[in-house]
């Protein structure tokens, strides 16, 4: 966001995070001093933990929704599939080989490397240009009986059963 800022004053002081949840009170000191040392002060909103309705409601206003899934090799948020089954724009930061970053590509999130500046600085750029869809369709199924119906074939594939019809 600070490079954004640097170099396009005008478009980027549009810009604003809205972060949602808890955040670890070591994760939440250090957060606000890279906000503070970056200047980003005015551009970021740390909401904390909010009621489930607001934080929908804050979802449906963004422009692109983030989803961090750093060190999590086997594991998808679950927020990467409300986010994208409501239709946001969704970016995931994970590392490339993970199964967030598989999942999020099925169903038709962004994905980028933890630590790609130049990528997340890219994307904000094609977002203040207009050239970031606000709203994306899944490009897969996204719903409980979808998932239990790929959980109950992959464990069946593994057991060597057949799948259930």
């Amino acid at each position: 966001m600070r490079a954004v800022l640097t170099e396009r004053p005008e478009d980027g002081a549009a810009l604003r995070l809205s972060i949602a949840g808890p955040i670890e009170s070591a994760h939440r000191e250090q957060l606000l001093e890279e906000i503070a040392t970056s200047g980003l002060g005015t551009q970021v909103q740390i909401h904390g933990v909010i009621p489930r309705t607001r934080a929908l409601d804050l979802l449906n206003r963004s422009h692109l929704a983030l989803v961090l899934a750093q060190a999590q090799p086997m594991q998808v948020p679950a927020k990467l599939y409300e986010c994208v089954g409501l239709g946001a724009a969704t970016l995931v930061i994970t590392e490339e080989a993970s199964a967030a970053a598989r999942e999020a590509r099925r169903i038709g999130a962004t994905v980028l490397a933890d630590g790609d500046v130049d990528g997340l600085r890219s994307i904000l750029n094609e977002m203040l240009d207009g050239r970031l869809p606000t709203k994306i369709e899944p490009t897969a199924p996204i719903s409980y009986q979808e998932l239990g119906v790929q959980m109950d074939r992959l464990l069946r594939e593994a057991l060597g059963s057949e799948p259930l019809r």
